[in-house]
């Protein structure tokens, strides 16, 4: 009877372990940088999402402007009427990408991605330095 409840234990054990070995993760981030907005930003599964309080075109500049400041050359700058998406790379050679959609007049929201397995550190100083120059 004991040999049951063991396997029992074991296969609980492991579902409940699966979602922290394969990744998922989920880390909120409050009070990044002082600066412009109260957000707080949100990395999950490589991603940092958070919200600015500017527009979408003083969230680009201050993104490309911070972008340049950290060194990273910006690759692509596509902008639409309400969203924009701005691709640089670091010297290792990953990708960086930074998503902005407006949400509102003076609200934009961001999504940072570095690499394919995102890169938190790195995504932090970068929100971070935008926030900066807004």
């Amino acid at each position: 009877m004991a040999f049951p409840l063991r396997r029992t234990a074991a296969v609980t054990a492991c579902a409940l372990a699966l979602p922290i070995l394969c990744g998922c993760e989920l880390l909120v981030i409050g009070g990044l940088a002082a600066g412009a907005g109260a957000g707080t930003a949100i990395y999950f599964k490589g991603r940092l999402e958070d919200s600015l309080d500017a527009s979408l075109a003083k969230s680009r500049q201050a993104t490309t402007a911070a972008l340049r400041e950290m060194g990273l050359p910006i690759l692509s700058d596509k902008t639409h009427p309400s969203m924009a998406r701005i691709e640089a790379e670091t010297p290792e050679k990953r990708r960086v990408s930074v998503e902005l959609d407006a949400t509102g007049a003076d609200r934009t929201s961001i999504i940072i991605r570095v690499g394919i397995m995102g890169d938190e550190a790195l995504s932090s100083e970068l929100l971070s330095r935008i926030r900066g120059k807004l």
